[in-house]
């Protein structure tokens, strides 16, 4: 018998899922849809290539959102760093408890 006030496993994840997921389509709606502005063509095509930007260069995100690109086979490399952003984005409203 399980103890009053305790949740199972599946109900313990179906908020956070619940919000990661909403959390992800709000701002994978409204990510850009190409280049913006400052470095964001350098990233992109940096994690395109994976390749280095500019010092320090990110280099956790660029191999990263390099292997979001190829993953998500979406032809425009600007347009797939900003979706990463918005996945990256969405993680920490998933994992708070």
């Amino acid at each position: 018998m399980s103890k009053p006030g305790a949740m199972s496993h599946r109900g313990r994840w179906a908020a956070p899922l619940a919000v990661f997921a909403a959390s992800l389509g709000v701002l994978w709606y409204h990510a850009a849809p190409g280049v913006t502005f400052h470095d964001s063509g350098e990233f992109a095509l940096a994690a395109a290539s994976a390749g280095i930007p500019h010092a320090p260069g990110a280099p956790s995100w660029i191999m990263a959102a390099s292997a979001f690109y190829r993953l998500i086979l979406v032809n425009d490399e600007a347009r797939a760093t900003n979706l990463f952003s918005a996945f990256c984005g969405g993680i920490p409203l998933r994992s708070h408890r």
